[in-house]
This record gives C-alpha cells, structure tokens and sequence, in this order.
C-alpha cells in the first residue's frame, strides 16, 4: 500500500521558497500601495494583517520576507522626514507596537513549523506500522501450507502473498503485491479468476471449488481452492484465497475407502488454516478455533522467531474455560465487561451484525495489565478468536487524547474565566507536572512548562516572583500535604498572595482540586488575575468604613448624629425588652435663641452657635455620649461616673452667668433630664418623652426670666437627611403560582413584611408605586405577560428601581450567570435549599443592598444623583484599567451664563435645569458605556469610549434634555472634548483641558462642542 500525501499544515503552500518570496512581496507591496493611494490614517495594522497572512500561507520563508518589509515600512512611516533614525514619542510608541506584532508573527511561524514537525513524526510512525504490519501478513502467509494469498475485492490489487502463490506467478513476493491478475497472468487466466473472485464476494459463505490445474512439469494436478471475503481493520472490503494440492487426497480415496478417515483428517486440518488466514491483518499472540456445534476449541500459542506456533491445546466448552479465566488473567475492572462479551449468544449477535467483534481490554501479564484487542470472526460453523497485544499503542493514543482534551479543557476555562493566567497539571504520585499556555506576562517571569517536581519549582519560583511580605504565608501553604488535607476537608484549596510582575505586585489567588483518573491522582491548580477584584474590594471596604462613619457623625459638630441616636436606641430597647438593662438617664439640650442668632447674623454665625453650644455639652459631660438628634437639640446618654453625678451635671449646663456680657454665644442652654425605671419605662422613647416635658418646662422658665425670647429651632433640610435603616424589612414575592408565593411567605413572614404579585406587570407596578418601601424582590423567572428577565431588564434602566435587590428564584439552573449578568444579587435554585440557608442569602442581599445605598450617598451629589468629583475621579481610574485598549474621551459641559438664568428666573428654576441635565448625563453614560458627573455649579463631567459623531450625539442630548420650549430657547450648553484622554496621565487635567476647549465657544451660540487643541 502507497502512503498518502501529507496535508498542507495551517493552510501552507507547497511552492518553492523562491516563490514564496515572490509572492509575499508582490502581497506586501500591493498593501503598501493602498494604504498609500487611500491615505489610510493608521497602516500599520493592515499591514501586520498582511504579515500575518504571508506566515500563515508561505510558512518561514514568507514570514521572514513579510517581517523584513513590514520593519523597513514601519521605520520609514514613523520617523521624522522619513530617515529611520528620528522618532517622535508617539510614534516611537507605534514603531514598538509594530514591532510587537512581528515578534508575535514570528513566534506563530515557530508554532506552525513545530506543528509541521510533529505531523512529519506522525506520518513517519504510521508508515512504519503499515510496513510492521505487511511484513507480519506476509510471514504468516509464508507458513500457510498451500498458496495463500490476499486483495483489495474492489480494486484487485494483490496486497500480500506467501513465497507459494509467488513462485506459481514465477515472481518474487514483492513483484506481486501491488499487481492485478490481468498483471500476472494471461487474459483468459486472469479472466477466470476474476470471475471465480465475483462468486465468492457475491456469498456470505466461504466459496470452496474443485479444478485441475497443470503443474510446472505439465502434469495434472488436483487443487482444492477457497476464496471468501472480509473486513480488514481500516473498514475495506478485502478477498481472502488459498489453493492446497488435494490429489494425494483423492487418490487415497479412490484406491481405498478404508482410508476415509484419514482424507476426512486432512479435509479439516485444511478448513483450520483455512479458517486461520481470516485473521491475518493482526500479529495475534494466541489463536482460538472453536466450534459452535460442540464448543471444542484449538489454541494455538505464542509464535516462535520465524511465525510458527510453538504450541497447540484441544480443549473443551471453550466459553466456560474463557470464563473461569477471565477472574484469573484479566484486569479486575475490565472483568465484568469480558465476561458479558464472551457470551456465546452475545458473541455470535455482534458478529452476524457487524461481520467481525472486536474488543479492547487489559490482560495481567507478568502481573502488570497491558492493553490486548479481541477480534472474533465467524467461518461456518466454527469461530477465530485472535488475541494481540496493543499495550503501547493504545497507551500512546490515550496520552494523545489526554494531551488533546486537556488543551481543549484549558482552551474553554480561558473563554469562561478571562482572567486565568496559567494552568497546571500535577501527578500527585511523582510531583511531575505541565504547564498550559499562560499570559504573556506569566511568561516573563521564565518559569518552565515542564518539569519534573512541581513544589520544588514552585518553591525556587517563588523567591523572585512573589512579593516578599507573602514569602512566609506563601511557603506554609503551597506544599503537597497541606493542598491535598485542604481539598480532602473542603473539596477545594485557595490562596491569595502577590505576583511580581515587571517589579508590580499583582493580587493573584491560586485554586486547586483533586481529581481520579486510572487509578492515579492527579492535582488541577489554576492560576487567576484577581487583582482588580482585590483592589475593588479593598476601595470598597474603605469606602465603606468612611461612608459608616461619615453616616454616624454630625459634620458640623463632630458628635453622633441622629442615625447614630437610632442605632444606639434600637439596642437599649432590646436590653429592655430582655430585662437586663442597667440604670441610665436621657438629658435632652436645646441650644437658645439660635432663630434670632441666624437672622440677625446669618447662617454662618447660627453654625457658630450650635458649635459652642455642643462645646459646652460635650465639656460638662466628658464621659458620656452626646448626640446631635435635630437643628439644635442634642441628647446626653448618662451611665457609670455622670449618671452618679447626674443632678450636679444638669445643674451646670443650664446655668447661666449673672453678666450677659460674659455669656457666649449658644452657651445659653435649656436642658431637661429622665431617668429610666422598669416600672414606668418599656422603652427609650417613653424615656425621651419625659426629659423632652422636663426640658420643655426648663425652657419656659428661662423664657421668663431672660430678656431675650427664644424661639423654636429650625427643622433639619432634606441635603442634610440621612435615612435611617427600619428594623423590620418589606419583601415583595413574585410568582405566577400562589402555591409557591404563600409557601415562601409564610417561612419568611415571622421576620419580614411580605407582599406578593402574580406577574411581571405587577410586580414593576408595585414596586413603583412603593418607592423607598420595599427592601428586597424575590423573582420567579417564567411568569406570564412579562418574565422575570424582563423585569430585571426594565429595572436597569429605573433610577428609582435599580437600586433594589434582586434574588432569582427557578429551576433553570442555567440561568444563573444571565441573571447576575442584568442585575440580580442573588439566585436560589428550586426545589428551595434548607430554609436556614435561603434566611441567611436574603439577610445577606438586603445588608449588601444598604452597604451600596450608603456609599451611593457619600459618592453622590444631592442634587442631580450624579458622582460628586471626589469619587468620579477614582471611578476614571478604574476605567483606565478596565479599559486598557479602548481609546477614552474626556467631555466637559457647561451652561451658557448660568448665574444670569439664576438672577432673572430664580434658584428653583436654576436646579430644574441642572437637575434635566443631570438626568440627560445619566442617559447618556449608561447608553455609551461610561461614567457622568457634576464637577461643581453648572459644570457637568463625562467620561466613556471614543465617538466619531459627537455633533449628532450632543444635539440629540440637548433635544432630550429640554423638551421644555421655554427652557429650550433659555438654556444653551456648550461641551468640549479632550480625544484619548489616556495620553495625559493626569486625570484632573484631562477635564481642564476639555473645560479648556468648551469655554472656546462660550460666545459663539451657532457652535454646540469643539476639540481640546494641543498648542
């Protein structure tokens, strides 16, 4: 047989290296002449196109060619009046990116010759094995006692013979394989076999046939010729022939019936080798003839040097003996399936239904299992059962597969897991490990993707790669027994630490699980990027703790505010309720005068006031808690030292000196005291009450003694508000099954208000119309008129409704990362987990949901719910991150002489414009990707990816934005744009630049935007 051509590798040409240069040139020219004839901005990356293409196609010789041009292109492109030497910044940083993407062009070339190297290797093996195998086919034949042959039944082609059938053809073995019969013999010889291979392929029995046939010397000789047909292994149609010399046969038959038994005799040793040939295609190490009728089999062991067996065993109830040891000689886990498939019933189904049975499985030889085949082929009334030893092919093929399947394994966790830098594959046996391809920068840090002693290398890594505040942490946790305890006791083993790159630290956290694979342990470790993550989580956490206090502290005074007052009140009230409170006394202050203070001095000196009022309560009660709960009321908690000293305390921080011109301003205090009994008190309010009644009494009297008449305080203003978490949550359940709606509300209405609705529609309906009211949604996805995907889709896009938590409910278990994908929080699969469980997820949901609230109104201005400049800054940063490749543009908008809009319709029409505009900012960042802001006054800030039609951009924007006519012919805005704002690495003057280049047509009203304009 004829190998086959090699396939062309990765879409190479089979040309001539000459050629190939001639036409990665031509290629890489006609490129150059377009980008210059179109004048195209950026050529260089249809010419790295061109580069790539020229290595895909023409392999080295085209790479290097392409490489050359493309190097000598960009170099002439790029520098200064075109002399290869003098490069500006930008396009020294353009000329680098080329060269990048030669080098990574380069590298592809290396990957393709390699591929075509293993693939030559390939092909190579294979051809020796097809030749293993002719020269196997063609010794057994030799030992065939009778001409034997076989041939392709479609073609005719001779594809082995023995030395027998070579020399009645007068030619050698070789001569004859690859030859037709026409080839051979004689037309009318040639003729007659044919017609004989006809019959034969035409039955499904062996076609056994009588003629004369003339030997060498001319006489007259009687054969006995046998031709059947049969499958090889690679599927083809093949005809299998002996011819044996039967006239001594006939003569004994005819000279003396006596003699019967011995032709009989002879008659069945020639059906055996017969029936033996139909098994040439492989090198069996044991032959089975079994008969079906009386279940006697033949043996027929090991072959010696030359292809002869060296013994023969007869035996009995061959499918007992096979199974009796099979529990002897086969592999324990392939057992069973051996056992099923000798059945005879079973044997001779998949035989008359397939033409031959073939089965692979382990044989314990020398006591170690090695991979056998088992083909079994039926010939009349007898079956040929052939064993051969496939060990180390099939042994090489599943390390193939392995390799195979393991790279498409990290191929498709590189697609779910973008940040997977590198992943390992470790023996847990003999620590040997490989690498899969991993991150450029993972590269630089020249760790091998082999070895032999994954934690040895893992440890000399380590001393350069890891940062050094982690070494210790690091080297207690990355060792074998640890790992393996730690996935035994929680299924899987994290660590987080700090990567070195280029010098950088970089939060990494490292993942491993066990798996079992043939008997052996094997350890899967992924490396990921969570640095982003990391970093996030620390900002927020900061962020956090900022928002916690700045929500808790008054910031004019510096006390506890009201939220404070709340909290504290709500755990005094639990004590209560248990019984366990100790004794403690409420002071209820209220700074005098303070109206008069304001009106006759402004607002600033009133501030003054309420400052030296609070000096003088936080003085006099120096250990206990003072909280600022309204404009000028504070509340004093006594306990310990003040509480004993209560009475003397009250006494001075209402006294009043006898001079007015010593008293200072807000100094003057009117104060009032409760003590808390368990009789008369079950809780803090009642408390507050009576020292409000004592306070108000104090009041009055020094209203009648004082010259001055005080007047009540003014109340809090809605800037200054900060909500006040309710103790008891609302939760809205929505579900189309009422069943499912009262199951889930009756687990959790002990400990939640509930309210329910039966469809999309309804649900959005109730939500709206319960603004600020309703703490978490608990959403069903398959529901009538609108799904729960819907929902959280429309809510996206409701100010008033993005904010509330989501938790999934379904039994679309795939479903998951879509929904957290729109926006819910959560998800909580059917039939419902363990209730304690769905308690604590929803617990969870509605704490993160007030964490987000409260930061979202630290980071917030009041006004427009855009980002103040603080916190739009920091988010800017993160973008730059994010969106590292992405060219990004600084926006800047102001509105036209807002301060005279201001003068002549007032303040309130003044916020409704800057409020439309927010709202219009706010549209506008969430359809272009980006992040908006209110810098200060009537200054608005964007920042998102590149546009190329700002000018129908933005006067769509101000068509939205005032659908007002008055205020549509009042208000004219003017934006300025700063393009790729990245190249300035300060992130303030990025927006300078861009307020820069919108005051350039402040006074220019038929012009709406222009371009920041380097000098």
């Amino acid at each position: 047989m004829t190998d086959k051509p090699r396939k062309t590798t990765l879409m190479q040409l089979q040309v001539s290296l000459s050629r190939k240069i001639i036409l990665t040139i031509a290629i890489m020219i006609t490129l150059i002449l377009f980008v210059f004839y179109f004048k195209v901005p950026n050529p260089n990356m249809i010419l790295i196109a061109g580069l790539v293409l020229c290595s895909a196609l023409f392999g080295y010789g085209g790479g290097i060619v392409a490489a050359l041009i493309m190097l000598g292109y960009t170099l002439f492109f790029f520098s200064t009046d075109n002399n290869f030497t003098e490069f500006t910044p930008q396009n020294m940083q353009k000329v680098i990116v080329s060269l990048i993407g030669i080098v990574a062009d380069m590298v592809f070339v290396c990957s393709l010759k390699k591929e075509e190297i293993r693939e030559f290797e390939a092909v190579d093996k294979l051809t020796k094995q097809l030749n293993l195998q002719k020269e196997t086919q063609s010794a057994l034949l030799n030992h065939m006692p009778a001409l034997s042959f076989y041939k392709d039944a479609k073609t005719g082609v001779y594809l082995a013979c023995n030395q027998a059938f070579a020399e009645y053809a007068n030619k050698k073995v070789s001569e004859v394989v690859g030859l037709t019969d026409y080839d051979i013999f004689d037309p009318e010889t040639a003729k007659h076999f044919t017609e004989d291979d006809k019959k034969a392929l035409s039955m499904d029995e062996p076609y056994v046939f009588f003629e004369d046939v003339p030997d060498g010397a001319g006489s007259q000789k009687q054969f006995q010729t046998t031709k059947l047909k049969f499958i090889d292994e690679t599927g083809r149609l093949c005809l299998l022939g002996m011819c044996m010399d039967v006239t001594e046969v006939v003569s004994i038959r005819k000279e003396n019936e006596q003699t019967r038994a011995a032709y009989q005799e002879a008659l069945n040793n020639s059906a055996i080798y017969e029936s033996i040939v139909n098994a040439l295609s492989r090198d069996f190490f044991n032959l089975y003839y079994v008969n079906l009728g009386t279940d006697d089999y033949i043996e027929y062991g090991s072959r010696t040097e030359t292809g002869e067996y060296i013994s023969e065993v007869r035996g009995s109830d061959f499918f007992a003996e096979a199974k009796k040891n099979a529990r002897i000689y086969v592999y324990e886990e392939d057992q069973k399936q051996f056992i099923e498939s000798i059945e005879k019933e079973k044997l001779l189904e998949e035989i008359n239904k397939h033409g031959s049975y073939i089965l692979h499985y382990r044989l314990l030889i020398d006591g170690t299992p090695s991979y056998v085949s088992m083909k079994a082929t039926r010939i009349g009334q007898h079956i040929i059962i052939g064993i051969s030893n496939v060990d180390s092919q099939v042994k090489d093929r599943l390390t193939a597969e392995r390799a195979v399947e393991e790279k498409k394994a990290y191929r498709r966790i590189s697609a779910l897991n973008g940040n997977l830098i590198v992943l390992y594959f470790v023996d847990a046996a003999d620590n040997q490990y490989t690498e899969f391809n991993s991150s450029k920068e993972y590269k630089e840090l020249g760790i091998a993707n082999q070895g032999a002693d994954f934690f040895k290398s893992t440890e000399e890594n380590s001393l350069r790669t890891i940062h050094p505040e982690d070494q210790e942490l690091f080297h207690a946790q990355i060792t074998k027994e640890n790992i393996l305890s730690t996935i035994e006791r929680d299924g899987i083993f994290e660590l987080d630490y700090r990567l070195l790159s280029e010098g950088l630290p970089t939060y990494v956290r490292l993942k491993a699980a066990k798996i079992e694979e043939e008997d052996r342990t094997f350890l899967i470790i992924g490396l990921f990027d969570v640095d982003a993550q990391i970093r996030t989580e620390q900002e927020y956490t900061h962020n956090l703790s900022v928002a916690r206090k700045m929500a808790t502290i008054d910031a004019l005074t510096g006390v506890k505010n009201n939220h404070a007052y709340s909290e504290w009140e709500e755990n005094i009230n639990t004590e209560i309720k248990k019984g366990e409170q100790k004794p403690f006394a409420l002071v209820l202050c209220d700074i005098n005068n303070l109206k008069e203070v304001n009106d006759l001095y402004g607002h600033k000196a009133g501030d003054t006031c309420i400052r030296n009022g609070c000096a003088k309560i936080c003085r006099i009660f120096s250990h206990s808690p003072v909280f600022r709960v309204g404009g000028d009321e504070f509340v004093v908690l006594l306990t310990g030292t003040d509480y004993a000293k209560r009475e003397e305390l009250l006494e001075r921080v209402t006294a009043v000196p006898g001079d007015p011109s010593k008293i200072r301003i807000g100094e003057t205090i009117a104060a009032g005291m409760a003590e808390y009994s368990k009789t008369r008190h079950d809780s803090v309010q009642k408390v507050f009450e009576e020292a409000d009644r004592a306070m108000y009494a104090r009041k009055q009297l020094m209203k009648a003694s004082a010259s001055i008449v005080d007047t009540e305080a003014g109340t809090i203003t809605d800037s200054e508000y900060i909500p006040v978490i309710n103790d008891r949550k609302h939760i809205l359940i929505v579900d189309d099954l009422e069943t499912n709606r009262e199951i889930l509300g009756d687990l959790l209405q002990d400990e939640y208000n509930i309210s329910y609705a039966a469809d999309g529609e309804e649900a959005l309906e109730e939500m709206r119309n319960n603004i600020g009211e309703i703490d978490l949604v608990i959403l069903d996805l398959q529901m009538p008129k609108k799904s729960g995907k819907e929902v959280l889709a429309e809510m996206q896009f409701d100010e008033d409704l993005m904010l509330i938590p989501v938790v999934v409910i379904t039994v679309d278990q795939e479903s998951e990362l879509d929904c957290l994908k729109i926006g819910a929080m959560d998800f909580i699969p059917k039939p419902y987990p363990d209730i304690d469980i769905v308690k604590a997820r929803i617990a969870r949901c509605i704490e993160l949901s007030e964490d987000r609230k409260l930061i979202r109104y630290t980071e917030r201005d009041k006004l427009t719910g855009l980002l103040n400049r603080e916190y739009f800054f920091r988010y800017v940063s993160r973008f730059d991150h994010v969106y590292r490749d992405a060219v990004l543009d600084a926006i800047a908008c102001d509105v036209n002489r807002y301060h005279i809009i201001t003068k002549e319709y007032g303040r309130q029409y003044g916020e409704r414009v800057l409020r439309s505009i927010g709202e219009g900012i706010k549209k506008l960042a969430r359809e272009l990707g980006g992040i908006g802001c209110r810098e200060d006054g009537d200054t608005f800030l964007l920042y998102c990816p590149h546009q190329d039609d700002y000018e129908q951009l933005f006067r769509e924007f101000v068509a939205h934005v005032f659908t007002d006519n008055e205020m549509a012919e009042n208000i004219h805005l003017r934006f300025g744009i700063f393009t790729d704002a990245k190249q300035e690495k300060d992130i303030e003057e990025r927006f300078v630049r861009a307020e820069t280049a919108a005051d350039s047509v402040k006074d220019n009203p038929q012009k709406l935007f222009e371009y920041y304009r380097q000098s």
